[in-house]
């Protein structure tokens, strides 16, 4: 792994990492819930205006892809190895057309592999937002991050 690397020796609990600019579009909420969710609140707008959601919205696995997409963004340079499991999936609010969504993640804990001492857990808590700054999805994503190599 290349030196520029953030490693797990890098970041401390309460450490936070962030991403912001993911604009959602109707073509691409209707495009995924065809192919993927095809309820009607998913795929037409008409019908999703009779909902209980009073319009159009994303799924909740395209929801998932917005988080991680802006994930992937606020981890860059993260000497991550793999992702262990995704906890505590709260969906707070729906992704509508038109909104704008950024992450917030705060490292709420970090341990040292018991087995492999050139690694490290940590687990993120991450909040996704609209433009509102209302929380649309928030959850626990738990990481193996590799150890900086010893110099």
């Amino acid at each position: 792994m290349a030196a520029n690397l953030i490693y797990y020796n890098d970041l401390k609990v309460g450490d936070a990492l962030a991403a912001d600019g993911l604009e959602v579009t109707v073509d691409e909420i209707v495009r995924f819930g065809r192919r993927y969710d095809p309820r009607p609140y998913h795929v037409d707008e008409e019908a999703a205006t009779a909902s209980i959601f009073g319009g159009l919205v994303a799924s909740g696995a395209q929801t998932l892809a917005f988080w991680n997409y802006l994930r992937f963004k606020a981890e860059e340079g993260l000497a991550q190895l793999a992702t262990l499991s995704l906890d505590n999936i709260h969906y707070l609010a729906p992704v509508r057309p038109g909104d704008h969504l950024r992450l917030e993640a705060e490292l709420t804990s970090a341990r040292r592999s018991m087995r492999k001492p050139d690694r490290g857990i940590m687990t993120f808590r991450h909040n996704l937002y609209n433009q509102a700054n209302t929380p649309v999805i928030n959850l626990d994503a738990c990481l193996l991050v590799a150890r900086r190599p010893a110099e």
